[in-house]
């Protein structure tokens, strides 16, 4: 990206930081000891516990946002502590009807500079901290660039927030949609995948295939999506698919039922 671009928009980022609230924002508070997220509205009212976030690419430059930004009310992280971020997978890729594809782009994440980069396969790669501000509110934008090809599409990125207070235990995780060149439409069928598979909102998980049984087909359907690390072979949504999913899944399974 243009160095004078970049510098400009962050310190356009750096301005929004006393600023509360910004509406599209993620919410970030804390909660029984732990980070959660929210969605706050346009009307500056707030959707908790919203775990699935969508961006724009391209809007003020080529494959580029710094939105949505995070948020927390004041008071929320003890001064003089940092939050962060990590990734937790590699860029996926929308196929049309899943994300199952790593992406051949990647996505660089920065703030001023400070840079990381999304790895070319499944696993995790260790983000930064940022200041909290001298009232234990966070805002922060960070930068976010899809790497060439860049080609249009709809792109998944999988995060976790944390704080350097060891009495607040990370975030679940959670996932921004980028859209570029799509259409709204296919980006809102995107999200509803994202939900619906990362979010296990099947209510019998145990019922892999989703036939309304549970048997040995779905035995079959979990270990083919666990060989592929595909995300809903993620069962106990810790955002990675190994052993201890294994053992979730046969954990409900021997139920027999749900």
């Amino acid at each position: 990206m243009n160095y004078i671009l970049k510098t400009l928009l962050f310190a356009g980022t750096i301005a929004s930081t006393a600023i509360a609230q910004h509406a599209g924002d993620i919410l970030v508070s804390v909660d029984g000891g732990r980070i959660v997220t929210g969605a706050i509205r346009l009307d500056q009212t707030f959707d908790p516990d919203v775990r699935v976030f969508d961006a724009t690419l391209g809007e003020v430059a080529p494959n580029f946002t710094s939105d949505p930004g995070f948020d927390s009310s004041p008071a929320t992280f003890p001064v003089g502590s940092r939050t962060g971020f990590n990734l937790l997978d590699a860029l996926r890729v929308w196929g049309g009807s899943d994300f199952n594809s790593v992406s051949p782009s990647t996505m660089s994440v920065s703030f001023a500079t400070l840079y990381r980069e999304s790895p070319p396969s499944q696993q995790v790669v260790n983000g930064f901290t940022l200041a909290v501000g001298s009232n234990g509110q966070w805002h922060r934008h960070l930068e976010y660039e899809l790497l060439a090809p860049a080609d249009i599409g709809i792109y998944l990125l999988q995060m976790q927030l944390y704080s350097t207070a060891a009495a607040i235990a990370p975030s679940e995780p959670i996932w921004i949609v980028f859209n570029q060149g799509a259409s709204s439409e296919e980006v809102e069928r995107a999200k509803e995948w994202v939900r619906s598979t990362y979010l296990n909102q099947n209510p019998c998980p145990a019922d892999f295939n989703a036939d309304g049984g549970v048997d040995g087909s779905d035995v079959e359907a979990f270990f083919l999506a666990w060989a592929a690390a595909e995300p809903s072979a993620d069962v106990n949504l810790d955002g990675g698919v190994d052993g201890q999913d294994v053992e979730a899944f046969f954990t409900a399974w021997a139920r027999g039922g749900c």
